[in-house]
């Protein structure tokens, strides 16, 4: 007798707790849910393309020499054609500097490996 009452006891528990969950109480995976909404929002919100990385430190570091679009300026050769270096030799470049190529400043290892492997993916 005893075992049936709390079976049923944990079963209108469980019905009275799943109900609430509608109410805002705190479920991590039904706030979730709720959440999800509000992030796909975010994205849809911009008119902007997202821009990666290695993108992003390109058009910051690269292009006034190089070109948006790889192909070069009145400032600096294309590298577009650069492909048959590693991505370890144009991080080097990056760096150190190449022939008249001054080494970019205030540019980490990390961020000229993101550069290298996004221009591959462009143009490689």
């Amino acid at each position: 007798m005893l075992t049936l009452l709390f079976a049923l006891a944990c079963t209108d528990k469980a019905t009275h707790d799943s109900s609430e969950h509608h109410h805002g109480d705190s479920d991590p995976v039904q706030n979730q849910d709720s959440d999800e909404p509000k992030d796909s929002d975010e994205p849809q919100d911009s008119d902007e393309p997202e821009v990666e990385p290695g993108e992003a430190l390109y058009m910051e570091h690269c292009a006034f020499c190089h070109g948006e679009d790889g192909s070069g300026t009145n400032n600096g050769p294309p590298v577009t054609n650069e492909f048959h270096h590693s991505d370890e030799e144009l991080v080097r470049f990056m760096l150190e500097g190449k022939k008249q190529m001054e080494p970019v400043e205030d540019l980490t290892e990390e961020e000229a490996y993101l550069i290298a492997a996004w221009m591959r993916a462009q143009w490689g």
